[in-house]
């Protein structure tokens, strides 16, 4: 039922609240019929019980046939009798069985019920002077009223809940219907657009409240992510031109003969750690001007990418070569794509640099470029050491490194990934890691084809 929606939840809860209601309503309705209707007989007995003793007084009682006339006769209620007088041994009864069983269930009110073979009976005591009479009458005709009164509730019950099943589940579709459109509208409010506002209620109730305050959230995450994406930007711009200055003093000073070799040595240090922070400033710069893309529209052109993937293993056969890793590319011929030439460009080079860095000496590296039905398929696989599982859902983050210490000795900043899916998803593509163990590693992206 954890899986159920609020919709059939409304509906089960409704359904069954009716169901206890109409078992209680057709419980307590029955018995109050069964008990308006035995006390209804009980107020009949007593006016029989004049009427019966008055006929006795009139005949004589030692007759056991004119006492059986004289209380039944005219009388359909009562359907047996015990009489007997305190001064006579003698006792009347009809039927016999009515004597051996009443005697011994009789209670202190005066009327009680007993049941016979096939017959259920109300008894009345009643008592004049010496005379003692029992009067029965059959419950037979209440019994079958509240039978068909019960059969008639049963067939129904199913009917009232369907009905209140239909009921309930169009009442909660009603009462969700706006939840809904704010559940729709709200996931298509993405990094990139922040500035979609869910449309605002015409009642001012608790979905329009919600709105309201659903509107402000975004309100407040807009500014938040603008002002992030402009220190992002702003700081990598104005990074850019002391760092430039600092590298190229540090180039000069590396190449001079002014200085000892223990001191290029930390100046060599400096140069490293100086490219490392230019990188990681491009790097964010990209990434800002990628994020805010929605706002600058980027220009796709027609790109034969079987070309530019071809021109891009020379450098990968390049930097296999310096650690001996042996290289194998299949290419498609003739497989073109709209997008940005420059920025695919950095996409695969990413992923050859991440392949060289992360693989092993004399190890083995794939290329492969096809087609897969309507979508540009473009794969890549190295001989590293594997990514345990629990980590493939965070490669794509930005600044995420699987191993730290491992990633700053190659030079890597954790950007790179996240840099190669942001263009991807910009060219309507997607990427990700298909496999990773002890033989390969493999990252895939791939991207429609031009129509």
């Amino acid at each position: 039922m954890k899986n159920w929606s609020l919709k059939w939840k409304i509906t089960l809860w409704s359904c069954t609240l009716s169901g206890i209601a109409v078992l209680l309503f057709a419980s307590v309705a029955l018995l109050s019929l069964y008990f308006v209707e035995v006390n209804a007989v009980d107020v009949r007995l007593k006016a029989e019980s004049k009427r019966v003793f008055d006929e006795l007084h009139e005949i004589k009682v030692d007759d056991a046939k004119q006492v059986q006339q004289a209380i039944t006769e005219g009388a359909p209620l009562v359907y047996g009798y015990i009489y007997s007088v305190d001064s006579s041994n003698e006792v009347y009864s009809f039927p016999q069985s009515l004597m051996d069983q009443a005697l011994k269930v009789k209670t202190k009110s005066g009327f009680f019920t007993l049941d016979l073979p096939r017959v259920h009976l109300r008894i009345g005591e009643f008592t004049l002077g010496r005379e003692h009479l029992y009067l029965a009458s059959n419950l037979r005709t209440i019994r079958e009223l509240v039978e068909d009164l019960q059969t008639a509730y049963l067939w129904a019950m199913p009917v009232i809940l369907i009905g209140v099943a239909l009921g309930s589940r169009w009442i909660a579709s009603q009462a969700l219907k706006p939840i809904v459109d704010i559940t729709q509208v709200a996931e298509k409010i993405t990094v990139n657009r922040l500035n979609d506002r869910l449309v605002p209620a015409l009642a001012n109730d608790e979905i329009g409240h919600h709105i309201e305050v659903l509107n402000n959230m975004f309100d407040r995450l807009s500014k938040s992510f603008d002002m992030a994406l402009r220190f992002s930007a702003d700081a990598s711009h104005e990074l850019r031109t002391p760092l430039t200055i600092m590298r190229g003093n540090l180039e000069m000073a590396v190449r001079s003969t002014e200085f000892s070799d223990s001191q290029k040595h930390i100046l060599h240090d400096l140069l490293e750690e100086t490219v490392r922070l230019q990188k990681i400033s491009d790097d964010l710069l990209l990434l800002a001007n990628l994020d805010a893309s929605e706002k600058t529209k980027m220009s796709f052109s027609k790109i034969d990418l079987s070309n530019l993937v071809s021109e891009l293993t020379e450098d990968l056969e390049l930097l296999s070569s310096a650690r001996s890793i042996h290289v194998s590319v299949a290419i498609e011929p003739d497989i073109s794509i709209s997008g940005d030439s420059i920025l695919l460009r950095r996409v695969i080079l990413n992923l050859i640099d991440n392949a060289v860095r992360h693989n092993r000496e004399k190890g083995e590296i794939k290329l492969s470029l096809s087609r897969n039905m309507s979508m540009a398929k473009f794969s890549i696989s190295n001989t590293a050491n594997p990514i345990p599982y629990k980590h493939w859902a965070q490669l794509f983050d930005r600044f995420f490194k699987v191993d730290e210490s491992r990633e700053r000795e190659n030079g890597g900043s954790g950007l790179g990934l996240s840099i190669c899916q942001e263009i991807v998803i910009k060219h309507k593509g997607s990427i990700r890691l298909v496999r990773s163990d002890d033989s390969m590693t493999e990252f895939c992206f791939e991207i429609p084809l031009q129509a």
